[in-house]
């Protein structure tokens, strides 16, 4: 069926925030980095810093959040121009497709 996927995107079949993350071997040790890093500064605050830690965690969370946003739109402008220029030749490309025979008549060069 036409449009399956903006129809599937539309009623929330397809959730591209909520997809798996493909994980490997250097995502899963920055990860476990990270973790550890968040406990042993924990550790070393009293509890005005440990809010403070949290709040600028969660800041970052949100940062983090609104460029990964920004990332999927300029992805999904950039393919809605590949999937243009793919399908849209320009009036210059056309021409450049076609050559006179002898007679006046156009024929393909594709």
């Amino acid at each position: 069926m036409a449009n399956d996927t903006l129809r599937d995107l539309y009623y929330g079949r397809i959730n591209p925030f909520g997809m798996r993350l493909v994980r490997d071997e250097e995502l899963d040790r920055l990860i476990k980095r990270s973790q550890d890093l968040e406990h042993e500064i924990f550790a070393c605050l009293d509890e005005t810093g440990k809010q403070k830690f949290t709040d600028f965690l969660n800041t970052d969370g949100n940062l983090g959040d609104s460029q990964q946003f920004q990332a999927f739109c300029n992805g999904f402008r950039i393919g809605t121009r590949l999937m243009v220029e793919t399908f849209v030749e320009s009036p210059e490309k056309q021409a450049d497709a076609r050559f006179d025979l002898a007679g006046g008549d156009t024929v393909d060069k594709k």
